[in-house]
């Protein structure tokens, strides 16, 4: 689903929460309303709350160290442009006679050796550069931990705003695995993801192909079957199948097009009633040509592992964010918001 199909239901679930609430009998509210837009937080149990509260004051904290380097990060900057310019005023014969210094006293010495003004301004500046340099890097990496949080948060906040069905989300309490450190729960989140996809592209078992392909030989020969009633009870022309067919009329280069919808004899039904088990059998066998059943999968088959999967996966990041936590780290930007705030509910969009 795109971020606006989420916003929609999200939306959707906001309105129907409220009239819920505003319907409901007094003690059976769920929501603490404050203002006219509910919070998100008020979906949560109070014992979880906090994880997202805590989650807000890391993103706050974020971005308030970021923007708190800006006056060191202007005023170092504004000294390096003025530390540029006392170079130049030195070693630059125009810019010298511009403020009056003197280019054969400032010059270099007969032995090549610079003027001690020209060299402790060029280690000014240097100072004055690599400085700039560390607030730079500093606040690139505050910038992307900034980022990262807020990724996270919204993530979160989202899935609650698009995923509530009127009632607090209640706290996960079943067991979490237990791996040794973040980067074998990593790991593991990363071998179950491999093997979910591998589930949704798993090919359909040749069994399953040509009983599919059966169905629709059958339908399209039923539809496609002739009414010879007319015929047989009045002498009339036999009535042959009609399929609706998509027709674009040509109309002058620049005038609005009009799309038709005609009817043509049903050719392919036609086929299908006539010639059924030639066909099946030309497709039975381009299937056995085709297809591979190593790795194949059962509708069931497919449907009950990716359960399973899934389930693996939420429980591998479940662990996962509980070592994240204890070792005061940031969580990955795509991790579970179930796993995150430990609650239970719906599989997210």
């Amino acid at each position: 689903m795109t971020v606006y199909g989420r916003a929609s239901r999200a939306q959707a679930s906001w309105a129907q929460a409220v009239e819920n609430v505003n319907t409901a009998n007094a003690e059976n509210g769920v929501i603490r309303q404050i203002g006219p837009t509910p919070d998100v937080i008020d979906m949560l149990p109070d014992e979880i709350r906090i994880k997202l509260l805590a989650l807000r004051d890391t993103t706050e904290d974020a971005y308030a160290a970021y923007r708190g380097l800006d006056d060191l990060h202007q005023h170092t900057k504004t000294l390096v442009q003025e530390r540029e310019i006392r170079l130049r005023s030195l070693t630059d014969p125009d810019t010298m006679l511009r403020v009056g210094n003197n280019p054969v006293v400032l010059g270099p010495s007969a032995e090549g050796e610079e003027h001690a003004s020209v060299v402790d301004a060029r280690a000014k500046l240097a100072s004055a550069k690599a400085d700039l340099a560390k607030i730079d890097e500093r606040r690139e990496l505050l910038a992307r931990r900034q980022s990262q949080a807020r990724h996270v948060l919204d993530r979160a906040e989202r899935y609650l705003a698009a995923s509530w069905q009127g009632k607090p989300f209640e706290a996960f309490s079943g067991k979490v695995p237990k791996p040794v450190n973040i980067e074998a729960a990593r790991a593991q989140i990363a071998k179950v993801k491999n093997a979910l996809n591998a589930a949704y592209e798993a090919p359909c078992r040749s069994s399953d192909v040509k009983a599919s392909v059966r169905a629709q030989i059958a339908a399209l020969a039923r539809r496609g079957a002739p009414n010879v009633q007319a015929a047989i009870g009045h002498g009339q022309d036999v009535i042959w199948s009609q399929a609706k067919v998509d027709v674009e009329q040509y109309v002058a280069p620049g005038a609005a097009r009009a799309h038709i919808v005609a009817k043509s004899p049903d050719a392919l039904g036609l086929l299908a009633w006539a010639f059924k088990d030639q066909l099946i059998a030309a497709l039975d066998a381009e299937i056995d040509k085709t297809s591979n059943d190593t790795g194949a999968l059962s509708e069931d088959e497919r449907n009950t592992k990716i359960t399973q999967l899934t389930a693996d996966l939420l429980a591998a990041e479940r662990a996962e964010v509980q070592l994240v936590d204890a070792a005061g780290l940031d969580h990955r930007q795509d991790v579970d918001a179930r796993a995150l705030l430990s609650i239970d509910g719906p599989e997210g969009e």
